[in-house]
């Protein structure tokens, strides 16, 4: 009987050990949304605020996929964001984000199409944190480079992830 106790303990230890040094991550859906783009002028934009709320720099990766389930056509770009990393013509980008600090992030379908979908969010990073995003989006229809309506899109209800 000592000897599986301490064979348990040195498992929790090696396994507490382990749990320090791996990388965590995280993952949140973006519901459902619309995306379309009539003319350059007149378009409905999702937009995304994400903040980074832990003290080291965090990778992200947001894919948006269509109502099929495949890889939506289109543009993300965003602000606030480094090493950005984006697929031309795939709505998929990947980039860093500072310790503490907030990225914008959206998106462009650059085709005169209507479209609706979902994304994900995902992230990693070498470090303990359990969380290490809170993010909120919204759609914005622009009409002759004027803000016309919007409405909120809710990421994991507001909560971390």
């Amino acid at each position: 009987m000592k000897k599986i106790m301490t064979c348990l303990i040195t498992m929790i230890c090696l396994l507490g050990l382990a749990a320090g040094t791996s990388a965590n991550t995280g993952r949140a859906i973006i519901p459902p949304t619309g995306f379309s783009y009539f003319t350059s002028s007149s378009y409905v934009q999702p937009q995304l605020f994400i903040s980074n709320i832990t003290n080291n720099s965090i990778s992200i990766t947001i894919t948006f996929y269509d109502k099929n389930g495949a890889i939506l056509t289109g543009v993300v770009s965003g602000l606030n964001l480094n090493n950005l990393n984006s697929s031309p013509g795939n709505a998929s980008i990947s980039f860093d984000l500072a310790a503490n600090a907030t990225g914008y992030v959206f998106l462009n379908l650059n085709s005169a199409s209507t479209n609706f979908g979902y994304g994900i969010i995902g992230w990693t990073q070498n470090s303990t944190a359990v969380y290490g995003l809170v993010a909120n989006g919204s759609n914005v229809w622009y009409n002759n480079g004027r803000w016309i309506n919007s409405y909120s899109i809710p990421i994991n209800n507001g909560l971390p992830f």
